[in-house]
């Protein structure tokens, strides 16, 4: 699946506990530490002999974990638990939602046995059911349990990348649908950093830090 998929998926286990946001963020890195072993996607022939290899596998995300939980100054036990867990479920979710003959091996380079499931399951249709049935459900799936997190925690994994463009973005989608500017009354599309009083396009401004402050009144002058 797509590391923006593992990133969500990363994004609920950091939210599963009260952790905060430098945590958070280091649980998340595990999702995608694995697709490390992509980064030759410019050169078809290397990338599919080094991809599902020295990140997909038990040793790199063990050592992952460890790194950052150490990394981290205190919950140390939680986060290596967790960063291993959340590591594991991104090779799982790869292996059950991608061609069934694509190589899995979960203890390279110690031993390269493969574990993809074309190798144990002759079923013709596994590779369509795998692809496009489990991989759809998955990502309905992936999308609803970011939209409760927002609903319950009022953040999303795109706090990964920065907590202000979580809440700009998440405020542009939902804010319409769900509260009026208090200035003219209009649909609200932003939230004002000082206040948070939610406002439209019009009596909001965004600035380049990805702050919202109040737009000048027409016909005011700005310092």
């Amino acid at each position: 699946m797509s590391p923006l998929y593992h990133l969500q998926v990363g994004s609920f286990i950091a939210n599963a506990g009260q952790f905060n946001l430098r945590e958070r963020r280091l649980i998340m890195l595990t999702s995608l530490a694995p697709d490390l072993d992509g980064i030759f996607f410019f050169n078809p022939n290397l990338w599919e002999r080094c991809h599902h290899t020295f990140g997909h596998n038990l040793f790199s995300i063990l050592l992952l974990a460890l790194g950052l939980a150490l990394y981290n100054r205190a919950r140390r036990l939680q986060l290596l638990c967790l960063g291993a867990a959340t590591g594991l479920l991104q090779v799982l979710i790869d292996q059950v939602t991608n061609d069934p003959s694509w190589r899995i091996m979960y203890f390279w380079p110690v031993w390269d046995h493969d574990f993809a499931l074309g190798r144990y399951i002759a079923w013709p249709g596994l590779a369509f059911f795998q692809v496009w049935v489990v991989q759809s459900a998955l990502m309905v799936l992936i999308l609803s349990g970011t939209v409760l997190l927002y609903r319950r925690r009022g953040r999303t994994f795109l706090e990964f990348v920065s907590t202000r463009l979580d809440r700009l973005l998440t405020d542009f989608i939902v804010l319409p649908f769900t509260s009026r500017c208090q200035v003219c009354g209009q649909r609200a599309s932003y939230r004002l950093s000082a206040d948070g009083r939610t406002v439209c396009g019009v009596h909001g401004r965004v600035q380049p830090n990805l702050t919202v402050l109040a737009a000048p009144a027409p016909g005011s002058s700005t310092p």
